[in-house]
């Protein structure tokens, strides 16, 4: 019995060493090194590629499984490599020439970044599947002023399609969000609306509370019957001003948003503008400033987010609430700036601060 055992491991041994070594053959190859310049990286253990490269730890790991535990199976080793055999056999199709083609040209030559996206390209329309720019990295915008302390969301601009997809969820991934906004441009204006929204939360049902930019409202009270009536209505009222037309409010992203339509705004004017934005923002943080200053208020920095104190200020309440209506939203209607932008000043001028530099950079090269 014991013979059976050891005769299965000296089998198993050399088998999972060619099978390393065609993978090391696949990690040097041509077709590896294109594909690394499309964002794929080859693992040598699985013979597949992914979106990461394999760290060092996973590699020894592997590596320990692969010449040292799985022959230790001994007949079990040998019995998964057949079976990986025999599906490849049986699950082979042909392949059309026209991939064969492409294939070749992605295996056989050292390729530009540019070349390996028109034939990406190529086999996209040749299966029929859409573009999907959203997906692209540089067409991801992470909100790092809300995602801190676990809350996360992000956004994937489709330029393509005049739209995004936003993603966000609790610390706790009670809650999760998947959103999809329409987008247009006039000029440097950008207005949003939004045409989908749905909601998860682990162990219950999905639910939708916004589909074709139409509030489902029977579906949302029917899910939230446990909650007063009066929060239910507030939420549907502000669901249903979200699928109006309106001005984008997150600086930001609308700059984002601009910077992935050169055929609407050119580089030049783009520039223009953003640097317009970063005096607009600075004089407008210095007029608010210098207003709280004059009125015994102070202005803190909660990390980019400043906030207007009044815990120095001796005077009486009638006086404290004729002092803080200068600084109501409605108050800052009338300035250069919103309230808003006078509170996420710091993020906003850092943010512009960046994308001129990038600007600047990209002409250099």
């Amino acid at each position: 019995m014991l013979s059976f055992y050891l005769l299965g491991v000296l089998i198993a041994v050399p088998i999972n060493f060619i099978s390393l070594l065609i993978g090391i053959a696949g990690l040097w190859s041509i077709r590896s090194k294109n594909l690394e310049k499309t964002g794929l990286y080859y693992d040598i253990f699985s013979r597949t590629y992914r979106d990461s490269k394999t760290s060092g730890f996973m590699f020894v790991f592997s590596l320990f499984m692969m010449l040292i535990f799985a022959p230790a199976l001994s007949w079990l080793c040998i019995a998964a490599h057949v079976w990986v055999w025999f599906s490849a056999i049986v699950n082979k199709t042909p392949v059309p020439e026209k991939l064969k083609e492409i294939q070749y040209k992605i295996a056989s030559v050292e390729l530009p970044k540019e070349k390996l996206e028109e034939l990406t390209a190529e086999i996209r329309k040749f299966y029929g599947v859409p573009e999907n720019d959203e997906f692209l990295e540089d067409n991801t915008f992470i909100d790092e002023n809300y995602s801190t302390d676990g809350f996360y969301i992000d956004f994937k601009v489709s330029p393509s399609k005049m739209e995004y997809t936003s993603y966000s969820h609790t610390p706790d991934y009670d809650s999760i969000w998947h959103s999809r906004y329409k987008y247009r441009i006039d000029g440097t204006n950008v207005e949003v609306c939004l045409w989908e929204e749905e909601t998860e939360h682990p162990g219950r049902a999905k639910y939708y509370s916004v589909k074709d930019n139409v509030v489902l409202e029977s579906v949302y009270r029917e899910h939230f019957k446990f909650l007063p009536p009066e929060r239910i209505d507030n939420q549907i009222q502000q669901l249903k001003k979200n699928t109006i037309w309106d001005k984008i409010t997150y600086n930001e992203f609308k700059y984002f948003i601009l910077s992935k339509h050169p055929e609407l705004i050119s580089p030049e004017e783009y520039r223009k503008y953003l640097r317009q934005e970063l005096e607009r923002i600075k004089m407008g943080d210095a007029k608010a400033r210098e207003l709280a200053k004059n009125n015994g208020l102070q202005i803190i920095d909660r990390e980019n987010f400043l906030q207007i104190s009044d815990q120095n200020l001796t005077v009486s309440d009638d006086e404290k609430i004729r002092i803080f209506k200068l600084f109501s939203d409605k108050a800052f209607g009338n300035s250069d700036i919103s309230k808003n932008e006078f509170e996420n000043s710091l993020a906003i001028e850092k943010y512009i601060t960046g994308l001129l530099s990038d600007k600047v950079n990209s002409k250099k090269e």
